[in-house]
């Protein structure tokens, strides 16, 4: 999860860059007529290496937002089942808290904190898995 919003801003810095890059503006680009262009021309090359980092890029930011709002749906999900399952994997999984740690905040022992991240990542897997994850 922490990787997945750590490339959503990557992915953004790099379009970024691509929009204000020195070479053909995106508003030249897309009213370029390639007719006027002589083929293979490197203008020409420009423009389609350009258009393409760009849409590779912004396909790759579109995806990774959509995973990260199916690991969000998927934690509301196992909230509305019980909230600890949640909080649990919210703070040992994508916070990397120690469980001994966690357990001392809400008043849980270790073995039952334990107890739940299994169940909790059990259900995860299955949100996400279907019944491949329980065999």
């Amino acid at each position: 999860y922490r990787k997945l919003n750590h490339a959503v801003g990557n992915l953004q810095r790099q379009i970024e860059r691509i929009e204000q890059s020195e070479g053909p503006t995106l508003n030249a680009l897309h009213s370029m007529k390639l007719s006027d262009l002589p083929k293979s021309s490197p203008q020409q090359e420009e423009a389609f290496n350009m258009l393409y980092k760009l849409q590779v890029l912004t396909q790759s930011l579109h995806d990774t937002l959509r995973d990260i709002q199916d690991i969000d749906e998927a934690l509301e999900i196992l909230a509305e089942e019980n909230e600890l399952y949640k909080i649990v994997l919210v703070e040992t999984v994508i916070k990397k808290r120690e469980i001994t740690e966690l357990s001392r905040e809400i008043d849980y022992s270790t073995r039952q904190i334990s107890r739940i991240k299994h169940e909790a990542l059990t259900m995860f897997a299955v949100l996400f898995l279907g019944i491949i994850a329980l065999e």
